[in-house]
């Protein structure tokens, strides 16, 4: 009894820690997501279903509050990181969400007033994760906006979700264009911004919407304006040999997908975020990763853990809600074992072949094609931006195509926050990652099998008694 109060104090712990103090709250945010049927929710993980977007959940990982003892909490030093983009739920005071709002009345003085506060906290959570001390002084007063006003636009158009809301789109993408070429190019004339977003939506009517919805960072919308403005390409990239290798383009992508050795400083990182399958309801994913091999898949619905798989660096387990944890084989988890590459190989290429392939198109891109072939004989092929040198794509063996998009950058290194399986059937599921947080503390021990399923019965008290008192004061 000793041992499960112990327990119940540190996990009632970790749970206010995510919450952000408040308990009822988290978990009344957490059960917007729709319950499916319990042998649904019972049935393990289905490989064929998650395969495909483990690149996502191999290169940044999830909702951190769970990994964390009161001994190890994590220090705001240590991540850089504040809100949403961090994973932790840390509250903004009004005064702060105020000055923003403000910011996104003066951009657009007709934007819908019960989502201002929505932008807000994005906008926030953005500067806070890049742009720390700017947000600081920003905030008490001592700076103006001027130099993010692009950030700020970008995130007031994705909180604009819906029909009824195109045309306010619209608005802020032109304001937004402006808003990106003046800053890469100041002093020079404005274009007809009507007439260029016109341009670009003739090209590609998917960057377009890109555009529109807030999912294309700066770096790619610039590349895209200049492109549909008809200048030479510019890029920084350094002079790479008129026959270019696999070695060549696997070198170049790490330095552009990081900022220095950004890979070699990261040690532990979490994520979340949802699946949409083709068919069914969503399902949310928290994924623990810890160098060097060590990965806790927590898979979750109506906020609720109902699977966890771990590899604890010496084996895998498997834990299923009202069940013991039970070791399992590699060949039992099939592709969900990768989750053990700690980030992109094209990051670290330790231990993996690269052969360059005939060169293609992928999403309308011009990009370098690569096999990438693991340790253990299973394969992809990565297709590379030849602009950017981002991987916006994998090709599978058996025909299925992982696309990659919305860029973002934490603690150096770039992510894809967004991806999207079409199988040979042209069904489509996509996952959309929601928090990142990284350097957090995360310890040896999250990564063992339990000696009990005290966790499941616990957690599943709390959101009882969150659904309990939903609605009340």
């Amino acid at each position: 009894m000793r041992l499960f109060l112990v327990r119940l104090r540190w996990i009632i712990a970790v749970w206010k820690r995510f919450c952000g103090g408040q308990v009822k709250s988290g978990l009344q945010e957490t059960v917007r997501l729709t319950r499916e049927n319990e042998a649904a929710d019972s049935a393990p993980i289905n490989p064929t279903i998650m395969r495909r977007f483990l690149p996502l959940l191999c290169t940044v990982s999830l909702l951190p509050s769970l990994c964390l003892c009161a001994e190890n909490a994590v220090k705001p030093a240590e991540t850089g990181t504040v809100g949403l983009f961090s994973g932790v739920s840390t509250p903004y005071n009004d005064t702060q969400l105020a000055k923003v709002s403000e910011w996104i009345r003066r951009e657009a003085p007709a934007y819908p007033a019960h989502l201002v506060v929505d932008a807000a906290q994005r906008i926030l959570d953005d500067l806070g994760m890049h742009h720390r001390d700017e947000l600081e002084v920003m905030l008490a007063g001592g700076g103006n906006n001027s130099g993010f006003r692009s950030i700020l636009l970008r995130h007031m158009a994705a909180v604009l979700v819906g029909a009824q809301y195109a045309e306010q789109r619209e608005g802020l993408a032109r304001l937004r264009v402006g808003a990106v070429l003046q800053g890469a190019e100041p002093g020079t004339v404005e274009p007809d911004l009507g007439a260029l977003i016109t341009k670009l939506k003739t090209a590609s009517q998917v960057q377009h919407r890109r555009l529109a919805e807030g999912r294309v960072d700066d770096d790619e919308l610039l590349s895209l304006l200049r492109k549909a403005r008809g200048d030479a390409v510019r890029t920084e990239r350094k002079a790479l040999p008129k026959v270019i290798s696999a070695a060549d383009i696997a070198s170049e992508f790490s330095r552009r997908n990081q900022v220095g050795s950004s890979v070699e400083r990261l040690q532990a990182y979490s994520i979340e975020a949802t699946m949409i399958p083709a068919t069914g309801e969503p399902r949310q994913f928290l994924l623990f990763r810890l160098r060097p091999d060590r990965f806790r898949l927590v898979l979750r619905a109506g906020g609720v853990t109902k699977q966890i798989i771990t590899s604890s660096g010496h084996g895998y387990w498997v834990q299923t809600a009202g069940q013991p944890s039970k070791a399992v084989e590699a060949s039992i988890l099939g592709d969900l074992v990768h989750l053990a590459e700690f980030v992109n190989p094209l990051l670290r290429q330790e231990g993996y072949g690269f052969t360059k392939l005939d060169d293609g198109v992928m999403s309308e891109r011009q990009v370098y094609r690569i096999r990438v072939v693991r340790p253990g004989g299973s394969r992809y092929d990565s297709c590379i931006d030849k602009e950017n040198y981002r991987e916006i794509a994998r090709e599978h063996p058996d025909g299925s195509v992982t696309r990659f998009s919305d860029f973002r950058e934490a603690a150096g290194v770039t992510f894809a926050f967004r991806e999207e399986l079409t199988d040979t059937k042209n069904q489509k599921v996509v996952v959309e990652m929601k928090r990142i947080r990284t350097n957090h503390g995360i310890v040896q021990a999250l990564f063992e099998a339990p000696e009990s399923n005290d966790y499941f019965r616990i957690e599943q008290l709390l959101a009882e008694a969150g659904n309990n008192g939903k609605g009340s004061p």
